[in-house]
């Protein structure tokens, strides 16, 4: 896992972009809505929105403190404790199943990358 610093102001700024998305999406004639029909890949079972709103629910959960604690400055590898492994199984874990909520190989491909 990587971190990633997303501020507030941002995570604001991407919901409320999602929010234009949904509602554009919901209509027949908008310029943003033709944008989205236009970019969309008509192969693909999931759409450009759902994917926006699945990371943008990643990026809004939070690491518990301690396991960050731990994690900086670490060597590219680190053992971890029971309760720390616990709870960076518990954070993979939210994570994956935001990513790929109703695909479960798409929730067993991201898991497998955290194991």
């Amino acid at each position: 896992m990587y971190p990633v610093e997303v501020s507030v102001e941002s995570l604001s700024s991407l919901s409320e972009c999602l929010r234009l998305f949904e509602l554009a999406e919901l209509e027949l004639r908008s310029p943003l809505a033709e944008a989205l029909a236009e970019i969309r890949e008509p192969d693909l079972d999931r759409e450009l929105v759902e994917n926006y709103r699945r990371i943008l629910e990643a990026l809004n959960l939070s690491a518990p403190r301690a396991l960050v604690a731990e994690l900086l400055g670490a060597a590219p590898e680190v053992s971890l404790n029971g309760v720390l492994y616990a709870e960076y199984a518990d954070y993979r874990d939210r994570i994956c199943h935001a990513l790929s909520t109703g695909d479960w190989f798409l929730y067993t491909m991201h898991r497998s990358l955290y194991l």
